[in-house]
């Protein structure tokens, strides 16, 4: 699996953060813009919490389309709590 880069960024302001390039779980994580601040640790738990909430969507989609094709099958998503979240990375 190749890796990909992926941009954090506050979600109030859009705005990449700054991290240091030593960075460790306790090193702080920073907005430019509005000064927002959370360590990596709590910053990198944030970012995998949207990331499930995405991939969540992105299989309730695939399974809505697989499902609209056939007449034997129906799909009902379940209930999907959008959280807010702090941080965030682009995921297109």
């Amino acid at each position: 699996m190749s890796g990909n880069t992926k941009t954090i960024k506050c979600a109030r302001c859009k705005v990449a953060v700054e991290i240091s390039t030593n960075a460790n779980s306790q090193s702080v994580v920073r907005c430019p813009s509005c000064g927002l601040t959370d360590t990596l640790k709590n910053v990198e738990r944030e970012i995998a919490d949207l990331a499930e909430e995405y991939v969540g969507e992105q299989l309730d989609a695939t399974f809505k389309r697989i499902a609209s094709r056939s007449k034997f099958l129906t799909y009902k998503p379940g209930t999907r709590h959008k959280r807010s979240h702090r941080f965030i990375i682009d995921f297109k």
